[in-house]
């Protein structure tokens, strides 16, 4: 076994390696700029790729409504629907399937904690 697949086996599952080859002319690009900064192209790597991260795992999280469709909602919130027909059944057939008393109060205990 060489030292090199020795050292990959010792890494723990705290610790993970990301490597990346580049162009020299995109290396030295990084470097510039790690440089800039006063950190180490790795550093800086990996500084730039949280802070994209980060901004992708925002944008995919969040919706953002438009006007129209806010007002939309909210407006279904001050004067929602009366429940149709076919509501009305399956609201008695779980009822019917899970008792009554699962209404809004156990409705609302079984909802995680984070809402």
């Amino acid at each position: 076994m060489s030292s090199s697949t020795a050292r990959r086996r010792h890494v723990g599952p705290a610790r993970a390696r990301v490597r990346a080859r580049v162009p020299k002319g995109v290396y030295a690009r990084l470097e510039e700029a790690a440089d800039l900064v006063g950190a180490t192209v790795n550093q800086f790597v990996l500084q730039a790729a949280l802070k994209e991260a980060d901004r992708v795992i925002e944008h995919e999280r969040v919706t953002v409504p438009s006007a129209r469709d806010a007002r939309i909602v909210l407006e279904l919130l001050d004067h929602p629907r009366v429940p149709n027909a076919k509501l009305q059944t399956a609201l008695k057939r779980y009822r019917e399937a899970f008792g009554a008393a699962t209404d809004r109060a156990a409705a609302q205990e079984a909802l995680p904690r984070s809402i």
